[in-house]
């Protein structure tokens, strides 16, 4: 009997806490897998603008702002532009 027929097995993995098996989910089959590609952004991100003095709030803007808007915006709350 050669050594590889005789060795044992090695010991299955161990479970997961929760119960089920450790395995991640297949990707989608309309999508090939892109190892370089950079991960999805959540469809939720908004751009922030938030203006500080002394550590304090004292201005903020959440979502998209034109250039003309930024710079009002900026002068209104006293950020030279």
């Amino acid at each position: 009997m050669s050594a590889a027929a005789s060795a044992t097995p090695p010991p299955p993995p161990p479970p997961d806490p929760q119960g089920g098996a450790i395995a991640c989910p297949p990707p989608p089959p309309h999508r090939p897998i892109d190892p370089f590609a950079p991960p999805a952004a959540p469809p939720c991100r908004l751009p922030a603008l938030v203006i500080l003095k002394n550590g304090e709030v004292v201005a903020k803007h959440e979502g998209a702002i034109s250039k003309a808007k930024l710079q009002d915006w900026l002068e209104k709350n006293g950020v030279a532009a």
